[in-house]
């Protein structure tokens, strides 16, 4: 009877361990994926975008609430970085022939 109730106690007290450094493990995970941002910050912010707020736009700065629906802004970043040297493979000139 001893022994049932032992196991039965490690079992209760093991789950209680393992959920709570679940919801430490995660709330740890999305700190760092968010920058130092809380749990409570996201939600706010989610609550925002759901309702039609200026975060809806995808602007995390006011700029956002300055244009007209439907206007369209295209932003380029500009690379500087080759990504492969000049020194790998030949160009193809390919022309694609249907039959």
């Amino acid at each position: 009877m001893e022994v049932i109730l032992t196991v039965i106690l490690v079992a209760y007290l093991g789950g209680k361990i393992i959920k709570f450094l679940f919801k430490f493990f995660v709330a740890r995970k999305f700190s760092q994926f968010t920058g130092g941002g809380s749990w409570e910050d996201f939600v706010k912010g989610a609550g925002g975008r759901q309702n039609g707020g200026a975060s809806a736009a995808g602007g995390r700065d006011g700029a956002s609430a300055d244009k007209k629906e439907g206007e369209v802004t295209v932003t380029t970043v500009a690379d500087h970085h080759k990504k492969v040297s000049d020194k790998v493979g030949d160009y193809v000139d390919f022309e694609d022939v249907k039959s």
